[in-house]
């Protein structure tokens, strides 16, 4: 595998990213560090218990779970979208949850 293949669809590096630290090593002292950080950082209540990633370049099963969770919340990125599963995960993965964008804002 390349260091590619450790890019996250959000834009952070897995092996670095403290969520995913924090999930595969249940540490929830980690978790609360997060969620104080990322609610600063984007200006919204962000729990301990929302701090839960087990990575979604895993194939299969679990990377469409998470990209069905993800779709759940369209409307609350984007009220009123319409348009198909996949434009609405591209959308919320390029212009909410990639930290390049907020750069680029």
């Amino acid at each position: 595998m390349t260091k590619e293949d450790y890019i996250a669809y959000c834009g952070l590096d897995c092996e670095a990213c403290e969520a995913h630290m924090a999930t595969v090593h249940n540490d929830d002292a980690l978790r609360r560090k997060v969620a104080k950080e990322w609610s600063e950082l984007n200006g919204v209540e962000i729990t301990p218990e929302m701090i839960n990633c087990s990575g979604c370049r895993i194939p299969g099963e679990e990377y469409d779970q998470i990209a069905e969770n993800m779709m759940q919340g369209i409307d609350f990125f984007f009220p009123g979208f319409e348009g198909t599963k996949e434009e609405g995960l591209r959308l919320i993965v390029d212009q909410q949850l990639s930290p390049w964008y907020q750069l680029l804002s």
